[in-house]
């Protein structure tokens, strides 16, 4: 057998290691460098879990050496690997903080950081032995610790597995990160469309990958799989990546399939991963956009909050000035083609987790932000759900007049078939066509329980895209789904069915995410629904009426080349808006899967925030609709949370 090459150091557990080797007749040999130059695996044997010990290898280790094994004694455990081949993958530092972050309290977290005084367990060297012995004999043995550590209780019998997932803000692992530079600044790439009318360029996305590399109950990214059994007309799931002990980010997928609502649950999880925070760039200064004026979009094009939100008692946001300093991040002008600063909180939705006094002076949600297999794909994408919420708010403050859809001569048989045997306990969905100034069809689906004494009285949703039937589709899905949870959830929850209690006839109280489902769980507050469920059905006009010039008897966005489509519709929202900015946010991690996910920002369309104290409402764009609309430019806007989940 070959030589095996073993750190020096003081261990008492690398010792007995040593006298194993010896009494076995195995060949060694100690160094004190921190890498093999020769191709060989470095075995280094601790006694703790302490950073000081193991950081100099992750710095000194590169992709040319035959990389690094661990091996640490946990008082009278073994904790075996990671298996470190000096690439881009996570270190012990990175699996405690996200042991941390999921509350999970074990040996590992409990001694991490310190140094063992305690003796080996007596079967502690001879199976580091075993392992090395066994190691020489197959490639492959080291390889299953590549990215995982196995936690080995002798006197328990048990063994327990851990996944290492890089932690963005590892002292250890985490590269230096460079200036980020926009992928977009040269234009976007061309990328050819499987047809004219689809814009997904890969209709079969695999995400068994992202789940091997980043599930795990314990220390995962994604920590938290289930299908969520009370939908059941249409198959939904969640993904939950927890980022502490109190946050919960979830990735919900709904599909008519199984397989397919997984791999869009998947997909939804790690968009949100890459919307929570900066993954990509170096630590910035807070500077005020009075200092960054010339080189900086006003923070006060994209809508703040007013003095009477501002004094409601559960607002608890900076008040906006020029002088206030904040974060900010790079972002392309679609109209400039040059790179232009952005308020990171405009960007980022849950920066407040990862940064200390942001100076939060807007809520702000995922608005804009979407995944997408190249990075065009996820910008149009992006433009959609702005698009979509804009639309949807606008109708939404102005009451407008909506017309419904008849869907019945469209393809979509199972929705169709589905909505048939919901009519039958009582539950109608019906649509409304919101399109706006901009020719992308946007509907609002509303699922209405007729039924006495409802629990869960409507449910809304929207979507946007560009085939009408995609629109639709994506937004019943939505109200379907959800509809029975929340009913299912209100018969079980006390503490729920006090919420709706408190919450009927006061819309002043809606203050939290959930509130905006809840408020219209009641009979009474679902009259703030009347102006759109009012709406005399004999009145509905066929989808493909509907949306004849804007896509039945439309060659608009149907060019071979994705990226031709997107600037078409980036002509279409200049027209229309003062700038419009694209922000890559794919961190590396992601970008490994193939898949790439942006944030669209449009100065001037409506935001959706949450918490009617938390609404950023612009009346110049409500007066603009009116207008176009032939409408009196003065109004009373509605008064009513928005039912927007």
């Amino acid at each position: 057998m070959k030589e095996l090459v073993l750190y020096e150091s003081e261990s008492l557990l690398l010792q007995e290691v040593l006298q194993e080797l010896e009494r076995r007749g195995m060949l060694y040999r100690l160094t004190q460098e921190r890498q093999d130059k020769h191709g060989r695996i470095l075995h280094v044997i601790t006694d703790g879990l302490a950073e000081e010990v193991f950081a100099p290898f992750y710095r000194a280790a590169s992709p040319s050496s035959g990389g690094v094994f661990f091996y640490h004694q946990l008082l009278n455990t073994l904790l075996v690997g990671p298996f470190f081949k000096g690439g881009d993958e996570a270190c012990l530092a990175c699996m405690n903080r996200r042991l941390q972050a999921g509350g999970k309290e074990n040996l590992i977290s409990l001694v991490y950081g310190e140094r063992n005084s305690y003796s080996p367990h007596p079967q502690s060297a001879e199976f580091i032995v075993d392992l090395m012995e066994a190691g020489q004999l197959s490639r492959e043995l080291p390889e299953r610790y590549a990215g995982r550590v196995e936690h080995v209780q002798f006197d328990a019998l048990r063994a327990d597995s851990y996944l290492l997932n890089r932690h963005g803000n590892c002292p250890i692992c985490a590269p230096e990160a460079p200036k980020r530079s926009q992928p977009f600044i040269n234009g976007f790439q061309s990328r050819l469309k499987p047809d004219g009318r689809t814009y997904r360029l890969h209709s079969k996305l695999e995400t068994g990958a992202i789940l091997q590399r980043w599930f795990d109950r314990d220390s995962g990214t994604i920590t938290h799989t289930y299908r969520e059994l009370r939908s059941s007309m249409i198959e939904a799931g969640g993904m939950e990546i927890r980022v502490n002990s109190s946050y919960v980010e979830t990735g919900f997928g709904r599909a008519y399939r199984r397989p397919d609502a997984e791999k869009l649950g998947v997909l939804e999880a790690v968009e949100r991963y890459c919307g929570m925070c900066d993954r990509k760039s170096s630590p910035a200064e807070k500077r005020s956009y009075d200092e960054v004026r010339d080189q900086a979009a006003d923070p006060a094009d994209f809508g703040l909050h007013d003095a009477a939100d501002r004094a409601h008692p559960a607002f608890r946001l900076k008040t906006y000035s020029e002088e206030l300093p904040v974060y900010w991040t790079p972002a392309y002008s679609v109209k400039e083609h040059r790179e232009v600063l952005v308020p990171e909180q405009l960007v980022y939705y849950a920066d407040g987790h990862f940064r200390q006094s942001s100076n939060r002076f807007v809520y702000d949600s995922s608005n804009g932000l979407a995944l997408g297999s190249t990075p065009e794909e996820a910008v149009l994408h992006g433009l959609f759900e702005l698009i979509e919420r804009d639309n949807f708010l606008c109708a939404w403050y102005n009451r407008l007049a909506l017309q419904e859809l008849d869907i019945e001569d469209t393809g979509l048989d199972e929705l169709k078939q589905i909505m048939y045997f919901l009519e039958l306990e009582g539950i109608r969905i019906r649509f409304f066509d919101i399109t706006m100034e901009l020719p992308v069809p946007s509907v609002w689906a509303v699922a209405y329980d007729t039924r006495e004494n409802a629990v869960m009285k409507a449910y809304n949703a929207a979507a946007a895209h560009f085939v009408p039937e995609k629109a639709i589709e994506s937004a019943a899905m939505e109200v379907i789904t959800s509809l029975p949870i929340y009913e299912d959830a209100l018969r079980r929850d006390e503490a729920m069915q006090e919420r709706v209690l408190q919450l009927t006839g006061h819309p002043e109280a809606v203050t939290e995410f959930e509130d905006h489902v809840l408020y219209y769980a009641s009979e009474q507050n679902c009259r703030g629904l009347d102006f759109v469920l009012n709406v005399d059905e004999a009145n509905k006009q066929s989808v493909r009426r509907v949306y004849q010039d804007l896509f039945y008897e439309s060659d608009r966005f149907t060019d071979d080349d994705l990226a031709k489509d997107l600037e078409e519709l980036f002509s279409e929202v200049i027209k229309h808006y003062k700038n419009m900015y694209v922000v890559d946010v794919t961190p590396d991690e992601v970008a490994g899967f193939g898949f790439y996910a942006a944030k669209v920002l449009v100065p001037g369309m409506l935001p959706m925030t949450f918490g009617h104290q938390h609404k950023r409402v612009i009346t110049e764009r409500l007066v603009r609709e009116r207008l176009r609309r032939g409408l009196k430019e003065d109004f009373e806007m509605n008064p009513e949370p928005h039912p927007f989940p």
